[in-house]
C-alpha cells in the first residue's frame, strides 16, 4: 500500500490527470481527502472535498499530535491527519492527491520514505503562461503572481521520484503515470535499510563508511546519504538511489548501483 503525490508547476494539468485516475483506477486508488480551517464553498462536499474543520478543532488536532502535514495559505490551515492515512489503510487501497513539494517532503519524514511516491507533472512554461493569461477570471496582477509561481516550482522536477511529460493526450500521459503507479505498487522492497556505520566500495574499490542514511535537502526535497571515505576522512552526500537499485520488480540493496556492501 502506496501513496502517490502528484505536484508541479501551476496549470500543468494535475487536477485534470488526477480526476482522470479517480475515474479510470478507483478500484484500487482513493484520494487523500485534507482538512482545511478555511470556510466551506457553495459546490463543495464535506469529507469529499476536504474535511471542514474549526479552529479549535484544529487545536485540538494539534494536542493529539494528529497532523503528519500541513501549510498556511492566506491565513488557512491545509493538512493530513494520521486518521486519514489509517483510513486508506483501512480500505485496502492505495492513495493519490495533489501536493505541494513542501507536503511532499512533510508526508515522506511522518509515512515513510519508500511509501509515499511523488510524481512531477511537467509542463512547457510557455504553454502554462499561455494558459494562465487566457484565463480570463484572473485580474493581470493575479496572473502575474500564478507565472511567478510555476517559474518557482519548476525548480522540483528534479526533486521527486518521477517526472512525467505533459506534453501529449491525456490518454497517453494518464497511461505512463499508471503503469508508474502499478510498478510500484508490485514492487516490495528487501534489504533496502541503510544505518550508519554501513560499509560500502565503490567500483574504484574505494571504501566508504555510512554517516547518515537518509538526509533530506531542505532546498528540493531530495534524499540524500551522508557518508566519507575511509581513505581520506573526506565528507560526502549522494543521492539515496546511488544505493539502492531497482531491477524492475523489486528494490534491492545496493547491487547494480554505485556502491556495493562490503
Amino acid at each position: 500500500m502506496k501513496f502517490f503525490l502528484l505536484t508541479g508547476p501551476v496549470a500543468s494539468g494535475k487536477s485534470l490527470i488526477m480526476d482522470y485516475l479517480m475515474t479510470q483506477d478507483k478500484d484500487y486508488l482513493i484520494p487523500i481527502i485534507s482538512f482545511t480551517t478555511r470556510e466551506k464553498k457553495n459546490n463543495e462536499i464535506k469529507a469529499k472535498d476536504y474535511y471542514f474543520i474549526t479552529d479549535d478543532e484544529y487545536l485540538e488536532y494539534c494536542r493529539q499530535s494528529v497532523i503528519l502535514e500541513q501549510i498556511s495559505f492566506l491565513n488557512k490551515v491545509y493538512g493530513i491527519t494520521s486518521h486519514e492515512i489509517e483510513r486508506i489503510k483501512q480500505m485496502g487501497k492505495n492513495g493519490v492527491a495533489i501536493f505541494t513539494m513542501e507536503g511532499i517532503k512533510q508526508l515522506k519524514t511522518s509515512v515513510g520514505y519508500h511509501e509515499v511516491v511523488s510524481i512531477f507533472i511537467y509542463r512547457d512554461l510557455s504553454e502554462i503562461i499561455n494558459a494562465v493569461k487566457q484565463n480570463q477570471a484572473l485580474s493581470k496582477e493575479e496572473q502575474s503572481q500564478r507565472i511567478q509561481l510555476a517559474k518557482e516550482q519548476m525548480k522540483y522536477i528534479n526533486a521527486c521520484d518521477y517526472t512525467v511529460f505533459n506534453v501529449a493526450s491525456l490518454e497517453e500521459v494518464y497511461k505512463e503515470i499508471r503503469a508508474i503507479i502499478r510498478r510500484e505498487i508490485d514492487t516490495q522492497l528487501t534489504d533496502a535499510s541503510i544505518t550508519p556505520g554501513d560499509k560500502f566500495t565503490n567500483q574504484k574499490g574505494e571504501q566508504i563508511e555510512i554517516l547518515t542514511p537518509l538526509a533530506l535537502n531542505t532546498i528540493d526535497g531530495s534524499t540524500n546519504v551522508v557518508y566519507k571515505s575511509l581513505q581520506t576522512n573526506d565528507i560526502f552526500i549522494s543521492p539515496y538511489e546511488k544505493f539502492i537499485s531497482n531491477d524492475g520488480r523489486q528494490k534491492t540493496r545496493c547491487f547494480g548501483s554505485l556502491y556495493w556492501p562490503v
